[in-house]
């Protein structure tokens, strides 16, 4: 029975690998795979040397070694967080207990003494269970692929339930038992009052990707008997664990079958017509075949919040509007048409500004102009560049927007009244800027995009197998991937290409409708090119497959803190208090991450990324005590969403990001 468990361990993990690498799945949230652990077992027992009397000794502990396997299938409740889990297997628990025992004394021939008669007393059990277990697994961060599994399991030794028991003479070492052997077998059988195994687990594992749907995992573990194993006395087992894990997820939606590999093309070079010497030699035939496996995207519904820096940022002693503030399309201007990029949309800033102001004639703005204290000789230069600042912004607001006079006033400043630190040459260029200032606050009001497709990929390096003659290789070789609107990317060498990869741009995946075929589907080109000038081509197809997220995805960035401040400013509030309104639902889990620019000490910033972060959190629980964090975190400038080079790039990186994730119903 043991030997068949072992052939199931071996045929799911040979099934599951094929499987995962030929064939692509929908998601599912049922998961199959096989485990084996190696265990060191402790027994504690008050097991009498003798059955039925423990007058002549007990046995009282032990520790062996054993093994088990199985098969295991998940139920994913909340993906990449909480999933119901369930084992069958086969279990080897062997226990050896010893105890030594000196109840009398003996004549011993040499010394012609009377000594303490001390024998060693050995119950070795064999035990091998048919293991039921069922629990949970959680997975505390989503992206780290460490899994904690608390299970409990019930099992009963019907594989193997026997038990040897032996006396050894331990001293005087001359003293023999009646047959003249040291040791003897005292009983041996079926143990009769074994009965069922319980107890509990703990369990912790880290996975390893091996495909899209596949996972090994390395695993180690704690087994806390529960109750004896024996009917009829005292006799706990627990052991401490480890080994590996295989997984594959499986589901009834869509079995698509992998992309079929094309015929190799040939290419039958024809020598001329024999001469006067027949002396040619069977032409060379150049083939090659490309391959690779489909491209997979996950379809994400997203609702992303991109608030506006009030700040226009200018060249030093230059009041000349950046080209880049100037986009240019009043005709027909709408908001959700602007880009879902947060840099993007903040290059929009006047003209979102100009559009809400004629919609809202009441509504007043006051622009500041500012200059960085340095960049003229005298404040009264700089004063004047300050206020031909504010004027550059007003005139456009005036004439691209026709906006009234009386919605704009204006002020001067020599430095901003919150400057950024000037220690950094960062600093002087933040300073030199336009600030806008109003008490509507529909006005400088978050850019909403709600419920739109956000295309992620579950690959970004796509391999290929390319297959060519050894004996004839090329000089150089070059993979194009192509889309609807030409070339992708490219890569190419001058060694024989048998196995390459090409990284695929996130902007492919972000917008992969743009770039399939009618279909659904990339095309895949090698070149071969030979020392005589001659081409060879090999073409194939890329299916891509989008698999749909579980999850509805918001997002909101504060916009955003001075430079070195980690208050909420009431802006802030409003903007915090809407996105929890609109959000947030019972069934959210909520991750808050605070970040900074690269500005500063590595150190100072996780702590002022760590402060701003838990100043969101203490704000956001004041309004809804009941939010599910999922995580709190500051990094710091350890990961930099924005280009650092330009000013608004740094602002935008001084904020904290709220992520909710909302099962999809």
């Amino acid at each position: 029975m043991k030997n068949i468990f072992i052939s199931l361990l071996f045929t799911t993990l040979t099934w599951s690998i094929a499987f995962s690498q030929d064939s692509i799945i929908t998601k599912s949230n049922w998961s199959i795979g096989a485990f084996g652990n190696y265990h060191v077992m402790q027994h504690t027992t008050q097991l009498p040397v003798f059955f039925g009397s423990a007058d002549c000794g007990v046995f009282t502990e032990g520790q062996n070694n054993g093994y088990s396997a199985g098969l295991s299938l998940e139920y994913s409740l909340l993906p990449s967080f909480l999933s119901l889990s369930g084992r069958i297997g086969y279990s080897s628990r062997p226990g050896t207990l010893s105890t030594s025992i000196a109840n009398f004394e003996v004549f011993e021939p040499q010394s012609r003494t009377y000594q303490p008669l001390v024998q060693k007393h050995t119950f070795d059990a064999i035990l091998d269970y048919l293991v039921f277990d069922v629990g949970i697994i959680v997975q505390p961060l989503e992206e780290i692929p460490l899994r904690l599994r608390l299970a409990a399991d019930a099992g009963n030794p019907i594989f193997a339930n026997s038990f040897l028991q032996t006396e050894e003479i331990t001293s005087p070492n001359t003293v023999l038992f009646p047959d003249e052997r040291k040791i003897r077998t005292n009983d041996q059988g079926i143990i009769q009052t074994a009965t069922t195994s319980y107890n509990a687990n703990a369990l912790l594992s880290y996975d390893f990707p091996v495909s899209a749907i596949s996972a090994l995992s390395l695993e180690i573990g704690y087994r806390y008997g529960l109750a004896d194993i024996l009917s009829d006395a005292t006799w706990k087992q627990q052991s401490y664990f480890g080994g590996i894990a295989f997984r594959t997820r499986i589901g009834d939606d869509k079995y698509l079958p992998p992309p079929p590999i094309p015929a190799p093309k040939i290419d039958t070079i024809i020598p001329p017509p024999p001469a006067v010497r027949i002396e040619n030699k069977e032409p060379a035939i150049r083939f090659a075949a490309l391959s690779s496996q489909p491209i997979i995207v996950e379809e994400t519904i997203v609702t992303q919040t991109f608030p506006l820096l009030p700040y226009i940022f200018f060249d030093s002693a230059n009041a000349v509007l950046p080209t880049k503030m100037m986009q240019k399309k009043k005709v027909g201007f709408n908001e959700a048409d602007l880009p879902k990029d947060m840099l993007q949309t903040y290059y929009h800033l006047l003209d979102i500004i100009g559009k809400r102001l004629l919609e809202s004639p009441k509504s007043v703005i006051t622009i500041v102009g500012n200059s960085d204290g340095i960049e003229m000789s005298s404040q009264k230069e700089r004063l004047a560049i300050a206020k031909q600042r504010a004027a550059t912004v007003s005139d456009y607001l005036k004439n691209e927007w026709k906006i009234r006079a009386s919605q704009i006033t204006t002020e001067i400043r020599d430095t901003p009244k919150i400057p950024t630190n000037i220690r950094y040459t960062e600093g002087y260029e933040e300073n030199r800027r336009v600030e806008i200032y109003t008490d509507d606050p529909q006005i400088l009001r978050p850019v909403v995009h709600s419920r739109f497709l956000e295309f992620t990929g579950i690959q970004r390096i796509q391999g290929f197998n390319a297959v060519t003659r050894k004996d004839i290789q090329p000089r150089s070789w070059k993979i194009v991937l192509r889309g609807k609107q030409g070339e992708i990317v490219a890569k190419n060498g001058t060694l024989a290409p048998q196995t390459q990869s090409l990284e695929l741009p996130s902007s492919i995946i972000a917008d992969i409708k743009n770039h399939v075929f009618t279909g659904d589907s990339l095309k895949a080109q090698l070149s071969l090119t030979f020392d005589d000038g001659s081409e060879l081509n090999s073409e194939c197809s890329l299916p891509v497959f989008t698999s749909k997220n579980v999850f509805e995805v918001s997002r909101l960035s504060l916009i955003v803190f001075d430079f070195n401040r980690f208050d909420i400013s009431n802006q802030n509030k409003r903007m915090m208090q809407q996105f929890v309104k609109d959000a947030i639902k019972s069934t959210s889990q909520t991750t808050i991450t605070g970040t900074t620019d690269r500005l500063g000490e590595a150190d100072y910033n996780i702590e002022l990324s760590k402060s701003r972060a838990l100043s969101v959190r203490d704000y956001l629980l004041s309004i809804q005590p009941t939010l599910q964090l999922k995580e709190v975190k500051g990094i710091g400038a350890s990961i930099l969403p924005f280009d650092n080079n330009v000013p608004e790039g740094r602002y935008y990186c001084r904020t904290v990001s709220i992520e909710v994730k909302t099962p999809v119903r």
